[in-house]
């Protein structure tokens, strides 16, 4: 047997004879899925012509420096492989969540490297990964099918990358395993094979069938994978957003679905010319969410529904934004993923290590992104105040580019998917000045309390399957309004009530000290007295202060030391304000988190205002205001039918706000 370093050499020398005489090693031309040799300096220019491309590449090289320091074979998972990651069956490294993952991003990282660096050494390490992975289990031994579908696309994209610089056997061991794992996926017939909207829509299926036609792909020869997997991701592309692009299982989800659809897609039309992607006329807007949910500061974006505040895996909105020269979400990108935002230009988000290194858990991104970034398209600032999404998210802000800036979010809508849907109609969030003043807790926690809406009775709206609507939406001269309905999202066949009204507008004016008027009206059908509790949820480290003077608190923003005063208009009495005690209080009914996730005071604080009436008829005002600032002084006059509230600022400036069950409208003056 020949040692190592000759195998090797024979490998170096096969793949010279390859690129200098563009020899075809089999029926199928490898690399072919996404590039072939051919096309390697065109993609290198490309790449040098753009200085955040230029880079993205030196990271790419760096991450697969550190892949070449990974202990050799015999290959296993190891246990500092999950940082993180819960395990499932007592420790065993085939029950993580991320197993595929991290062959994915090892073997395309390497393999991608070493066709752009020219360095052999990212081969051999490839290969070898590979080899051995596929020798250390069998993929029934895997936890789901979702580990099957990564998996499946890191050995399609290592056995199209690596052929020329494998020898037979080793072709051999992977094509063996790839058609193993994919004939798990062709064969499966549980419930993400099934033909129906809730499943079409969720990043399931996209990871499931992509996986399986890119398998189909690299191979030749399996036409029946090719068109099951056709199939199902053209059911996914024709789900999974609404009209305006927005994908309801949030940006990292959909992100994960792209995942799946865009490495198909994109290989199929090399393959056969058929374009899955162009199918959907909603793909150009779907970058859309990322920037409109993008904080004013960069970096981060709004954690909504199960999802991180980071992007995840983004190349599949590389790919739009290339493909649709979408300048302005170009620029949201390289503010969140770019050398001033993350600085990992999509190669994963940061890792649970605390090093700042990305996520070895994260689907293969960064490679992609420097094949499908177009060096020629420039970013541009956005402009646009406030954007409308049709399944109900409604998004606005003061400007682009300032880090002091406002955003504000307001959801009340469907989720085609359920699974990772909040119970969180009516919900808002408010950040400016810097601070993040009412936020959405993220990933854990699900329920109506970890939200800034509404209990009746201390219930929440349902879980996963509750719906809102956005009633009303307008751009005004100096604000924007609109108004939303939770009524369907709490359950109709409650014993203890059942809601006829469940409203709530809110009104956001933008300038030095910005403000949301907020107003809710909720009464059951019986019209009978309940108890009703506004909440408000800000980041941990933030401090409320609960005012003794007034009804109402102040939170102190931890990043900067801005405020935010909270003023309860109406009731004016009989409402109760204080921070809630959490120190004993859980999420309820989740399963596989730790204790320390199921813990509320570890996502946010709370403020509560609770009051019995047939209708609250809540009005609360939320101001930002620099520390050591004079707040507007507010007055009142008039009942929840008709409350006219007046704000008078120091420089001179009045608004009038007359609020109504129906609209609030704002008249402005000023006596300079």
């Amino acid at each position: 047997m020949k040692p190592l370093s000759s195998l090797r050499l024979d490998r170096r020398l096969t793949a010279i004879v390859f690129l200098l005489l563009g020899t075809q090693l089999s029926a199928q031309e490898h690399p072919s899925l996404f590039f072939t040799v051919a096309e390697l300096p065109a993609i290198k220019e490309n790449i040098a012509s753009s200085e955040w491309m230029r880079e993205a590449y030196e990271i790419l090289i760096a991450q697969a420096d550190e892949q070449l320091a990974y202990p050799p074979e015999p290959y296993a998972y190891r246990a500092d492989d999950f940082p993180g990651y819960a395990f499932g069956g007592g420790g065993d490294w085939k029950k993580s969540g991320i197993l595929g993952r991290i062959l994915e991003k090892r073997v395309g990282t390497l393999g991608v490297a070493g066709y752009l660096s020219g360095d052999h050494r990212y081969f051999d390490k490839a290969i070898e990964v590979m080899v051995a992975a596929a020798e250390a289990s069998e993929p029934e031994e895997w936890f789901s099918h979702l580990q099957h579908g990564d998996a499946a696309r890191g050995y399609a994209i290592g056995y199209d990358l690596l052929y020329p610089h494998m020898d037979e056997r080793e072709r051999n061991i992977v094509r063996e395993e790839l058609e193993k794992v994919a004939t798990l996926l062709y064969d499966y017939r549980g419930v993400w094979s099934r033909a129906d909207p809730a499943v079409e829509s969720q990043n399931h299926t996209a990871v499931h069938y992509g996986a399986l036609g890119l398998c189909a792909l690299a191979v030749g020869d399996k036409p029946q994978w090719q068109e099951k997997a056709t199939d199902r991701i053209r059911a996914y592309v024709n789900r999974f957003v609404d009209s305006t692009g927005y994908g309801t299982e949030g940006v990292d989800y959909t992100n994960y679905g792209l995942l799946g659809v865009v490495p198909y897609a994109v290989a199929l039309q090399r393959a056969t010319g058929e374009d899955l992607v162009g199918e959907q006329p909603a793909m150009p807007l779907i970058p859309d969410q990322m920037v409109w949910k993008m904080l004013p500061w960069g970096k981060e974006v709004i954690a909504m529904n199960d999802n991180p505040t980071t992007l995840g895996s983004s190349a599949g909105l590389m790919y739009l934004i290339s493909r649709y020269r979408l300048r302005e979400a170009l620029w949201a990108w390289l503010q969140i993923e770019g050398e001033a935002g993350g600085g990992f230009y999509g190669g994963g988000r940061p890792s649970h290590r605390g090093d700042n290194r990305p996520s070895i858990g994260d689907g293969l991104s960064l490679p992609f992104v420097l094949l499908w970034g177009d060096a020629g398209l420039e970013p541009r600032m956005p402009n646009a105040r406030s954007h409308h999404f049709s399944s109900g998210r409604v998004f606005m802000r003061d400007g682009w580019g300032d880090s002091l800036g406002t955003q504000v979010s307001f959801t009340s809508g469907v989720d085609y998917h359920h699974a990772h849907n909040h119970s969180d109609e009516n919900a808002f969030t408010f950040s400016a000045l810097g601070e993040e003043f009412a936020i959405d807790p993220g990933r854990f926690p699900w329920n109506t309390r970890s939200h800034n809406t509404v209990l009746v009775n201390g219930i929440g709206q349902i879980r996963g399957y509750g719906r809102g609507r956005i009633l009303e939406y307008e751009e005004r001269d100096s604000a924007v309004y609109v108004k939303g309905d939770a009524r369907e999202a709490f359950e109709r066949d409650s014993s203890s009530f059942v809601l006829s009204q469940a409203q709530r507008q809110l009104l956001y004016v933008p300038g030095e000290q910005p403000y949301l008027l907020i107003v809710d009206d909720l009464q059951t059908e019986d019209k009978s007295v309940n108890e009703y509790t506004w909440l408000l949820h800000t980041d941990t480290s933030n401090t409320l202060e609960i005012l003794p003077e007034k009804p109402g608190a102040r939170i102190v923003g931890a990043r900067r030391g801005a405020l935010c005063d909270v003023d309860v208009l109406w009731p004016k009495t009989q409402g109760t304000v204080r921070e809630s005690d959490l120190s004993d209080a859980y999420l309820p009914g989740v399963k596989n988190i730790s204790d320390s996730d199921r813990r509320l005071a570890k996502h946010f604080r709370e403020l509560s205002i609770k009051t019995s009436a047939v209708n609250p008829h809540f009005v609360t005002l939320l101001t930002a205001r620099e520390n050591g600032t004079t707040p507007p002084r507010v007055a009142t006059a008039g009942n929840a039918d008709r409350l006219e509230v007046r704000l008078s600022f120091s420089n001179g400036r009045q608004d009038t706000l007359v609020v109504t069950p129906e609209n609030v409208r704002l008249t402005r003056t000023t006596s300079r």
